[in-house]
Order: structure tokens, then sequence, then C-alpha cells
């Protein structure tokens, strides 16, 4: 989710063949809003996995996760379901 052409990586992919399977594994503390809506699209099928690695609860995650925001967090999250991406917690 740091390389700023993520979402632009995976639409190339995709188009280059539209059956490949995409995964992503982050902790969904970063990103802007565009990009989580671009992802989204993007993470639609049973043969993507958009996986949030999110360690904790509201009380607890800033123990494990240092620095982040479970705001953010969670922002990011309902951004990518909202758009429709399909993710696992």
């Amino acid at each position: 989710m740091m390389n700023p052409e993520i979402a632009t990586i995976f639409e190339q992919a995709r188009k280059v063949n539209p059956t490949v399977g995409l995964f992503v594994h982050t902790n969904g503390s970063i990103g802007r809003k565009d990009t989580w809506k671009r992802l989204a699209k993007l993470f639609t099928t049973s043969r993507d996995k958009f996986s949030f690695s999110i360690d904790g609860l509201e009380d607890t995650n800033h123990l494990y996760r240092a620095g982040v925001s479970w705001k953010k967090v969670m922002s990011n999250v309902k951004i990518f379901i909202g758009a429709g991406g399909r993710a696992s917690w």
C-alpha cells in the first residue's frame, strides 16, 4: 500500500490477464481514498483476496501497531468495502 502506483499496477495486471487472482495483505493504515476505491473495483471475484490484518480492536490495536490510527484503519476498510471490494479480516 506504500507504493503510490499500487492501483495502477493491479489495474494493469487485470488488463493483461482478466482472470488473474489478485492478493493484498495489509493492516489498512495507509493509503488515499481514491486508491482504496480503485482497488475495490478490482478485488471483486472469488479469485481475489484482500486481507486486512488488523491486530486487536480499538482498545488494543495501538499496543500491537505503534503509530497506527484505529479511525484511519476503519475508515479505509469502510471505503474499500463500501466501494464494492471483497475483503477479509
